[in-house]
């Protein structure tokens, strides 16, 4: 059962403390196996046209990009379009322009209507189309193109629009056909955008390849949004007006195939209405649905469904509970159809019973004492003031005796260029504000533990000062020194059993950048992907204070963490295989913006900060994956439902 959110404003990760009224808790991902219900005019999810016949629904067909399904896709189009009486209109693409060469330069002798069609009719170019009429399979089909020497008032054009049952639009950049006919007037609606509407509402279907497909939302995907050189953040989407045949929906074409195309879609999710269309620029509502196309893969929307075929997933993300929640269902050939509508139009049934607390979710030591509970603080990079002020008050103890290794910093670590004089002096002018705790008396001691040998893991000396300690926190850096000094792929180092102890005691433990990611036991340790394709994580050891936690830190500045965080996440075959004592279905991905933590405490969650964390949580299903994002002061809950982890908001109320 879906936890019930009141409203709240976000920071966007981009632009600091700037907020916009979005999702706070972003991404679930359910199945829905109702029947299907049809749901028309403002309460069709897509925004599609109310059907003249509720008996005869149109349709529209995203087609992700590839060739590999012409014939396939084809021959559904004909069928939805009527079989045999149907009447088909195909757009050729830029390739293919009247009076131009496929390089769009002018041809020297021009070309007259009957050249144009012909040329369009060779086998090489739209040849199967065409054979459509020759050989009778259809009552009519047409090429559909501006002429502007013989049809200047575009008459045939329009005439040909008000008759079709379908119409075809292969591959093209999406902003071509709304630079042409969207004209920036989304709300009015030019000819050619009502026409495409009539088609639908007549029961006929529009259908779209690549680009145009991506053109025919209102608020389209125009490329993405341009950069500073420094910039390593998320992909981020330009937007602009498209042929508002699809008023409700985001589109997004060859889906998994290109980096970057996640992040941008679910960034618009996020914060789209940073654009206003009030202010003649396309924005994105808070109903708004996404919907990623893979290459070689349709949807069919229809009424208030979405079907697949082909070779590989459609991506479908709900935004619901106050613009809180999103839903991520992926849907592939074969699947029944996906049914969207809204909680209204449910039907009548028991509800689940009350989900449980999940005893330990994430992984952490049992505590000795069940009255004192540890603490585990991810904290995702950048300024760390409000982590040093709050260490001591999680410490669980009045004067907390801490230990902070610094030791992910080559700068930080013995070496022979720095002696022992010299790196204390550095560590002391380089932390001093932790120092400063000690000097307030808010620490009984500060212990500064680093080394250049991983043999110290073990050494009595080294790790005493953990055995007393009640806080051990990580600095940035890099996860690799630490996963290599601290961390013992075969046993557990003695260092690492008392980074656990001390949570075990009701102690706090943490890390920022660097000093987040070792936290868990299967820890992120970079990425690695094919040229152009999405990021894959590289895998370590980490210390496993968190042993059901996948982590990644930096989560808003650096460009691919959502790729390989959920890639990890749903690739259980190579957690087993990396960690056989993993337990992949259990894990939960955690994701921290810079300048933001995130406090764990048994089954309990906290945000302190400025900006956002994110919670993953995978359920019975193995398609499904819940995204929660959390903004500072935001207290939450985890609980065992039915289907797997739950999230609910801890909000205050008066006891009756």
């Amino acid at each position: 059962m879906m936890p019930k959110l009141s409203p709240s404003r976000i920071a966007n990760p981009s632009h600091g403390s700037r907020s916009v009224s979005v999702a706070r808790i972003l991404i679930v991902i359910a199945t829905v196996c109702l029947p299907p219900i049809t749901a028309w005019g403002n309460d069709n999810p897509f925004g599609l046209p109310a059907p003249y016949d509720p008996g005869r629904l149109g349709s529209v067909m995203l087609h992700g990009g590839g060739q590999s399904l012409q014939s396939e896709v084809r021959n559904e189009f004909v069928r939805l379009a009527g079989g045999r009486d149907a009447r088909i209109l195909l757009i050729p693409s830029e390739m293919c322009q009247l009076g131009k060469n496929e390089n769009g330069e002018s041809l020297d002798k021009g070309e007259s209507a009957a050249e144009y069609e012909a040329r369009l009719a060779r086998f090489t170019n739209y040849g199967r189309w065409a054979t459509l009429r020759d050989d009778r399979q259809v009552v009519d089909f047409q090429f559909l193109y501006r002429d502007r020497q013989n049809d200047p008032d575009d008459v045939r054009f329009f005439a040909l629009l008000e008759k079709a049952t379908g119409i075809w639009m292969p591959a093209i950049d999406q902003g071509t056909l709304p630079n042409l006919f969207a004209n920036e007037r989304a709300t009015k609606g030019d000819r050619f955008q009502r026409a495409l509407r009539e088609i639908v509402a007549r029961g006929g279907v529009v259908g779209g390849l690549g680009g145009r497909m991506a053109s025919l939302p209102e608020a389209i995907i125009a490329g993405d949004a341009s950069k500073d050189e420094d910039d390593d953040g998320w992909v981020r989407a330009e937007l602009d007006f498209g042929l508002s045949l699809l008023s409700g929906v985001i589109a997004d074409q060859t889906f998994s195939s290109r980096a970057g195309r996640l992040e941008r879609l679910t960034d618009l999710l996020r914060n789209g209405p940073r654009l206003d269309r009030l202010r003649r620029q396309p924005g994105v509502e808070r109903r708004t649905i996404g919907l990623g196309v893979e290459a070689h893969t349709v949807l069919i929307l229809s009424g208030n469904t979405i079907r697949a075929f082909g070779e590989g997933r459609g991506h479908i993300f709900l935004k619901s509970n106050g613009d809180r929640t999103i839903t991520w269902r992926t849907l592939e050939a074969g699947e029944e159809p996906l049914v969207v509508q809204t909680r209204s139009a449910r039907p009548e049934r028991a509800e689940a019973g009350p989900a449980k607390a999940a005893l330990n979710p994430l992984g952490m030591p049992d505590p000795s004492d069940p009255s004192r509970v540890g603490t585990v603080i991810l904290h995702g990079g950048g300024d760390t003031d409000e982590i040093v002020d709050a260490i001591p008050k999680l410490a669980g103890t009045a004067k907390p005796r801490m230990v902070h290794c610094p030791a992910a910093r080559q700068s930080c670590r013995p070496s022979e260029n720095l002696s022992p004089p010299k790196l204390s002096e550095h560590l002391e002018k380089t932390f001093f504000e932790w120092r400063l705790l000690q000097t307030e008396g808010r620490l009984k001691s500060l212990t500064f533990a680093t080394t250049s040998d991983p043999a110290d893991a073990d050494r009595e000396e080294f790790v005493r000062p953990l055995k007393q300690a009640d806080a051990l926190w990580f600095c940035g850096g890099n996860q690799r020194p630490l996963a290599h000094l601290f961390v013992d792929h075969l046993r557990p180092t003695s260092f690492q059993r008392e980074a656990l102890n001390i949570v075990r005691r009701g102690g706090v433990v943490g890390g920022s950048s660097a000093g987040l990611a070792i936290m868990a036991d299967v820890m992120i340790e970079g990425d690695d992907s094919e040229a152009g394709g999405p990021a894959e994580a590289t895998l370590s050891r980490g210390l496993g204070v968190m042993k059901h936690v996948l982590a990644e830190q930096h989560f808003d500045a650096r460009s691919g963490r959502i790729e390989r965080l959920t890639g990890l996440l749903r690739d259980h075959k190579r957690l087993a295989n990396f960690a056989p004592t993993c337990e992949p279905k259990k894990m939960i991905g955690l994701a921290v913006e810079e300048d933001t933590a995130l406090i764990a405490q048994a089954n309990r969650l906290r945000v302190s900060g400025k900006k956002l964390a994110h919670i993953f949580l995978q359920a019975t299903d193995p398609r499904v994956v819940t995204w929660h994002a959390l903004q500072p002061g935001d207290a939450a809950i985890l609980r065992q439902g039915d289907n797997g982890y739950i999230l609910e908001l801890e909000d205050w109320e008066f006891r009756e």
